[in-house]
Formats: C-alpha cells, sequence, structure tokens
C-alpha cells in the first residue's frame, strides 16, 4: 500500500510440505541360514496318550455322576440300601467294636432295626451319606464318593 490506494488481499494458496512415508528397515542380511521353529497348532501339540487320558477321565467323570443318581433312586425306593453302604464304612473303621454311626434322620430311622451299633440321627447329613466314629477317629463317605469308588473300580478291571 502505497499512497494511500487501496489494493485488495489476494488470496494466498499454502502448500504444506508433505513427508514422504517412510521406507521401511531393509532386512537384515543373512549371514548363515537359520531354521526357526513354528509352533504346532493345538491340535498337533496334544499327545494322543494325554488325549486318551483327558477323555479316559471325562468318562469316569460322567459315569460317576450317572451312578451316583442311580444310587439316590436306591435309596429313595429303598431306605435299606443304606446299610449297605454303613457296612463297608464299618469294615472301612477296622470292625463294629465301639462304632458310632452317624446317618441323616430318614436313613437312621429306616436302619435302626438292621444295624448291631449305636445309631445317631444327625440332621447336619444328608441322606445317603454316613460317618463313622471310633475311639481312633472317623470314617465318613456320601453317595457321591461311593459312586466314583465304584466307577473307578469298575474302570480299573
Amino acid at each position: 500500500m502505497t499512497g494511500g490506494e487501496f489494493t485488495p488481499l489476494r488470496p494466498r494458496r499454502f502448500v504444506r510440505a508433505v513427508a514422504p512415508e517412510p521406507e521401511p528397515p531393509p532386512a537384515p542380511a543373512a549371514t548363515h541360514a537359520v531354521e526357526q521353529e513354528t509352533p504346532a497348532p493345538i491340535e498337533t501339540a496334544i499327545v494322543a496318550d494325554d488325549f486318551g487320558a483327558a477323555v479316559r477321565a471325562c468318562a469316569i467323570r460322567f459315569a460317576a455322576i450317572a451312578c451316583a443318581r442311580a444310587l439316590r433312586e436306591a435309596i429313595a425306593r429303598n431306605p435299606l440300601f443304606v446299610a449297605r453302604f454303613v457296612d463297608d464304612a464299618i469294615l472301612a473303621a477296622g470292625g463294629i467294636e465301639g462304632a458310632r454311626v452317624r446317618l441323616s434322620p430318614q436313613d437312621a430311622a429306616a436302619c435302626a432295626d438292621t444295624l448291631a451299633c449305636e445309631i445317631v440321627a444327625d440332621a447336619a447329613l444328608q441322606t445317603g451319606e454316613v460317618r463313622i466314629e471310633k475311639d481312633g477317629g472317623s470314617v465318613g463317605a456320601t453317595l457321591d464318593q461311593r459312586a466314583g469308588l465304584l466307577v473307578r473300580a469298575a474302570a480299573d478291571e
């Protein structure tokens, strides 16, 4: 602006300098050939023996669950069936001398006349659960444990 004249502002175009995309770093020169092991897929990583053992363990677990259901059904139909569990528990405890048997109230009522030892009705125990107490300690079992033992014994034959 010189001499009082008005000069309109001309629009200008600004050009930004665009940085070029960085080039990927050069691949390191191979000084010697080294084969890298790629991890095997999970399917091939499982050894057949391990897989068979896992399947066997699952089968035993499911069979034990089914066996426990069958035992509960047997006890529901015939409460004296618990007496057989009590006999096994007494043998595990070392005999009937001085044994006190704790059962659920309904099992205690059903087995009172069939067992030749002191029977205590314990409301804390579930149907089919047995606890044998003697001077040296106690032994207990549940239907689930009993079913698991039966299935494992059959699986090991």
